[in-house]
């Protein structure tokens, strides 16, 4: 799992981005142990408690949620892919419905559909090549 420097949200941006994170946890209609420590992950950068059950009431009911279009630096747009892109693939499978919530998100961001495809391309290949790691570690 990859770290996101909360930090860098401003603070009408983190709700949202964990509404994201939610959304992409859920696409698939499974939620794995790795996708809960992305969870974890969202809610500790929340600040309210209502913000903190709107997020875990999303997993719990596995709806996929609304985003508005927002308008921030391109550079935190395409960071926040890329880190969604891990929740995509963090189970090894990368279902239509994630692709499909992948793309909603990049365009609530601005992202073009193009550049969406580059990230699911790349987070692919990224995982396997950590799983093919993990392989090689465990062998005589």
């Amino acid at each position: 799992m990859s770290r996101f420097d909360e930090t860098k949200l401003p603070p009408e941006v983190k709700l949202w981005f964990a509404r994201a994170i939610a959304g992409m946890i859920t696409a698939d209609g499974t939620v794995t142990d790795d996708e809960v420590a992305f969870l974890r992950e969202a809610i500790n950068f929340l600040e309210g408690v209502d913000d903190i059950n709107q997020i875990v009431n999303l997993v719990k009911s596995r709806k996929i949620p609304g985003l508005q279009s927002i308008n921030i630096d391109m550079t935190l747009a395409r960071e926040i892919l890329f880190y969604i892109s891990d929740i995509a693939v963090t189970d090894g499978n990368l279902s239509q419905r994630e692709i499909d919530f992948f793309r909603y998100i990049g365009s609530k961001l601005g992202i073009d559909q193009a550049y969406c495809q580059k990230i699911i391309t790349w987070a692919k290949d990224y995982d396997q090549l950590k799983r093919r790691k993990q392989e090689i570690m465990l062998q005589p």
